[in-house]
């Protein structure tokens, strides 16, 4: 993957955690997500929010509740400090370390 699909996908994934920490239970379902993400500039498949979902889920940042065919998402008390930048997770990629360093430090320094 290039710097700029992971500098997107990184995104992506702060902007999902950031809509979590917005709501007032900290819990949304995945279509109220993927509106989210079209409103906020990411027009992506459903299968896309389930792909980013899992990967939150696997960091720790989320945690994914089934109810009948929709995923409900649960923001973590990591996801939150991920959310407000306390906390910088790694974005995955084969690149070198510095590269995955430049995209951190560029992904964390995102206003909103």
């Amino acid at each position: 993957m290039t710097a700029f699909g992971e500098l997107v996908d990184a995104d992506r994934r702060l902007v999902i955690l950031r809509c979590l920490r917005e709501d007032s239970g900290y819990n949304l379902n995945e279509s109220v997500l993927q509106a989210m993400l079209e409103a906020l500039g990411h027009n992506v498949s459903r299968d896309r929010v389930r792909t980013d979902l899992g990967w939150l889920a696997e960091q720790g940042l989320v945690t994914i509740e089934a109810v009948v065919s929709v995923q409900v998402v649960t923001i973590s008390n990591r996801g939150i400090d991920v959310a407000t930048g306390m906390v910088v997770v790694r974005v995955l990629s084969d690149r070198g370390q510095d590269e995955q360093t430049n995209i951190e430090h560029r992904t964390s320094n995102i206003e909103w």
